[in-house]
């Protein structure tokens, strides 16, 4: 993309509803006040009015907003400020919005030159900000912006359905990125949940039966408190459609109520108490559902209820909950597509990103090209991995484990199964087991006879059953059913509380055994199955035949990421994890883990508070096994985003050398500090398909690139690690380099050959 010369003028904007004070004084009645607005698609349409007519306070100049406060001129406004109202229709009745605009600063274009030319980046970051803002706008006003992407809703024809009301939506994420010879556009594809738009009967079905007639088949049963806290999960502080009115509004959900509306009292317009369901029988119609709870709005003070069956799910009402695992299992197969198909859909998503340059980014002196960049890789040689038995070359990612034994083979004992499945008998259950076995001993693995097989009944307490069962096990190999997952439940009460190793396995994968791979020797599923097992039981699946050179000094490997809660559990605490190596193969690792409070600023919460004395620990545990003290530390930090990169090496690289010197004094290790992000847009295809591996024709595992689309200062590179097993490569890692204090050669490491 080339970018113009000259200035961009950053103005604040603040849009305001102007309403009537709601005061318990009678003098200050009637007064009227401004709420800022928070709805970006609102905010972008009454600044799309002010730029409609000529002679008005934009006189014709195009704007770029990016909804919220930021806008964005190519030539200056002839005032400093302004403030207007606007009138402008929402959900029917009309609304006026007080519009303020104030110049802030100039931007000046040279700022992304001088970076190029070995200056500061500061001004570059600003300018950067300005031309996402510019690339979006355009997208904004057409399509549906959730985060950082756009989407919009397929034909209907075409709409994959995940169930529970939950339909999958395509769309792309645009970023604009300082390469190594100049910036660049960068575009993928990307997919989300939204919630089906229709009857909230429909969807109330839909998530607690997967079936819209599940109200129906109720039989005039009312809803049981979990399921009500299902349903406010889902639609508390969202908004519905209410239909049985003229001008149809859309209200905000305050809660869905615990009693049916026939239960619900309040007084009507005369001042006599009533039902919802009686007041609806006199005013409108019988309800077909008084049965069932009512959508509560308004406040709490001065609630208003409308029955479910007068209310509808409205358009682009996006999902923000997590997904269970079976739906991610869905979702995944529904997005995995091939290489050349991504790229094709790129390709159409960046010229409907580019038709609005005639309203938007042309005005800006803004051009792309829209042929996709290319470039020349390397493909690093994979090492040779040693086995107790024999030593296997990887080919394209993959190697055979038949006639090949784990070198460190574990021995599972005083183990058992505890399985949540109602559909499979003892008999299968009996028959997967004893492959399971078998696959063990033939990987080396040595498995004593089994304990108890365990049916959990639904009167069973979870806490309860894992409790007795750990008491006489050190083992537990858990199946279990996707109707009812309690993996989350399993793993905090078994690895916090009672501190029992345990492994999870789908009821699917059981079947799947029993059914189509008995016969074979090594199946694959419960290959990785006892991989699984053998490391949770203390063993080692193999080593590299020639270990890097950096070994050659005790070394320790950290990996630290934080963890946040959902959308929506702004009340949950965030967790941070650090792993540390134990020794120089490196196959073990140390574990710490905190609890944080989450921060709002988003730069602060992925901050790791405790950092110093997590490493710490992981130091103390290096030594306890080797004996050693580490003479370099290689810290890879997972989950920065890049405008937060700073922030986090200037909090957490003096944590990492505190934490050293508070151990010994004098004790000052080399460090290398490396952010990896897994979560960017960047993807790679062969340039001719015979080049390409896997049934997809994606890039070689191991294919690294660390030039043209790379950092013009940092040192950074994109590393594809593994096969792309389901359509295309899940996307290479990016690794940047913030801090370097060792003197051996880093092109030695994996990042770079």
């Amino acid at each position: 993309m080339t970018l113009p010369d000259g200035q961009l003028y950053h103005y604040d904007v603040e849009i305001s509803k102007i309403g009537v004070e709601r005061q318990k004084d009678p003098k200050k009645l009637g007064i009227k006040s401004k709420y800022r607005c928070l709805n970006t698609k609102v905010n972008r349409a009454i600044v799309a009015r002010l730029v409609k007519p000529r002679g008005g306070i934009f006189d014709g100049a195009i704007p770029a907003f990016d909804g919220r406060k930021s806008m964005y001129f190519r030539t200056k406004l002839p005032q400093d400020s302004y403030e207007v109202t606007v009138p402008f229709e929402e959900d029917g009745t009309s609304k006026d919005y007080s519009v303020a605009i104030q110049f802030v600063s100039v931007l000046s274009m040279s700022a992304i030159s001088k970076v190029y030319k070995g200056g500061s980046r500061e001004g570059a970051l600003a300018v950067l900000q300005a031309i996402h803002c510019i690339l979006k706008h355009g997208p904004a006003m057409t399509y549906t912006p959730v985060g950082r992407s756009f989407f919009k809703k397929p034909e209907m024809r075409m709409v994959p359905e995940l169930g529970g009301g939950k339909e999958v939506w395509f769309g792309f994420t645009p970023t604009v990125h300082l390469c190594q010879w100049k910036p660049m556009l960068n575009l993928n594809v990307t997919a989300t949940t939204f919630y089906k738009t229709g009857p909230l009967i429909n969807f109330i079905g839909e998530v607690l039966g997967n079936d819209k007639d599940y109200v129906n088949r109720l039989g005039g049963k009312a809803l049981d408190i979990w399921k009500i806290k299902k349903l406010n999960g889902i639609l508390r502080n969202n908004k519905v459609r209410v239909t049985h009115l003229s001008f149809k509004p859309k209200p905000k959900v305050l809660a869905v109520t615990t009693s049916p509306a026939s239960n619900i009292e309040f007084k009507d317009e005369e001042g006599r108490p009533t039902t919802v369901a009686a007041y609806f029988k006199k005013k409108y119609k019988p309800l077909r559902y008084p049965n069932l709870p009512c959508i509560q709005c308004g406040t709490k003070e001065k609630p208003k209820y409308f029955p479910v069956e007068v209310c509808e799910i409205p358009e682009n009402f996006h999902c923000k909950t997590k997904l269970s695992g079976q739906e991610t299992s869905q979702m995944i197969k529904m997005t995995a597509i091939p290489p050349a198909e991504r790229f094709q859909k790129i390709d159409r998503d960046i010229r409907a990103l580019t038709a609005n340059e005639s309203s938007v980014a042309s005005s800006f002196g803004i051009n792309i090209d829209v042929k996709p960049l290319e470039l020349e890789g390397r493909v690093l040689d994979p090492p040779q991995i040693v086995f107790q038995r024999n030593m296997i070359w990887p080919k394209d990612g993959q190697w055979d484990l038949r006639s090949s034994r784990f070198l460190h083979p574990a021995s599972v004992d005083k183990w058992a199964v505890l399985s949540f499945s109602r559909r499979l008998t003892v008999d299968l259950l009996d028959r997967f087991l004893r492959k399971f076995q078998d696959v063990a001993t033939k990987l080396g693995m040595v498995v004593e006879r089994r304990g108890e097989v365990y049916i959990f009944k639904e009167e069973d307490v979870l806490g309860t059953v894992l409790k007795r069962m750990a008491a006489s096990f050190k083992f537990l190999l858990i199946i279990l059913n996707p109707m009812n997952d309690n993996h989350d439940a399993i793993k905090l009460i078994c690895e916090r509380d009672l501190g029992l190793a345990t492994q999870c396995c789908m009821e699917k994968n059981v079947f799947n055994v029993v059914e189509k791979m008995l016969q074979q020797p090594l199946p694959a599923l419960l290959v990785n199955l006892c991989h699984k097992v053998n490391a949770k039981c203390g063993g080692d699946a193999n080593t590299i035949s020639k270990r890097p050179a950096i070994f050659e000094e005790p070394v320790i490997i950290l990996g630290a990421d934080v963890n946040h809660p959902a959308p929506g559990r702004s009340n949950h605490p965030s967790y941070a994890a650090l792993v540390g190596s134990l020794d120089s193969w490196p196959s073990k690792y140390h574990a710490s883990v905190r609890i944080q409070r989450t921060s709002a600023n988003s730069n602060e919460r992925e901050i790791i508070k405790d950092l110093k004395g997590m490493v710490k620990e992981a130091l103390r545990a290096f030594y306890r096994k080797t004996q050693q003290k580490p003479r370099k530390i290689i810290f890879y930090r997972d989950g920065v985003s890049e405008g937060q990169f700073a922030e986090v090496l200037n909090h957490e690289l003096p944590a990492l050398r505190q934490a050293c010197k508070e151990l010994e004094d004098g004790y000052t290790p080399a460090i290398v500090f490396i952010l990896v992000q897994k979560r960017h847009s960047t993807r790679f295809m062969p340039k001719r398909q015979q080049d390409g591996v896997g049934r997809f024709n994606n890039v070689p595992p191991g294919t690294t690139v660390d030039r043209e689309v790379t950092h013009p200062k940092d040192f950074d590179f994109f590393l594809c690690s593994h096969a792309g097993i389901q359509g295309h490569e899940p996307g290479p890692l990016t690794g940047t380099t913030m801090c370097c204090t060792m003197t051996w050669a880093f092109r030695r490491t994996s990042c770079r050959g």
